[in-house]
């Protein structure tokens, strides 16, 4: 199996400078998968971003790391899956939540 056919979630955290803030925030909005999901005045930026394969994951972020403004990048979380098993019908007698 390819990692084309793969789910990559990941979870980003950036420092940015805060007079770049919304411009880097603009930029980033123009990443496929890429979502803000928190930030604040002094520049931190919380990130997820979802893409089929990690070459996807690597490029985002250096993408990232390429914009003016952009002091740090950090992953803080990755977790991939099979897409066929996440299309799986979960039997919760065998797997209780």
């Amino acid at each position: 199996m390819s990692d084309v056919d793969e789910l990559h979630v990941s979870g980003l955290v950036l420092r940015v400078r805060p007079d770049r803030l919304r411009a880097v925030e603009r930029e980033a909005a123009a990443i496929d998968g890429l979502e803000r999901v928190a930030g604040d005045a002094v520049g931190r930026l919380a990130l997820t971003l979802e893409c089929a394969t990690e070459r996807a994951l690597h490029d985002a972020i250096a993408r990232l790391e390429g914009l003016p403004g952009v002091l740090s990048v950090a992953l803080v979380y990755h977790h991939h899956e099979p897409l066929a098993e996440l299309e799986e019908e979960i039997d919760h007698e065998n797997h209780p939540t």
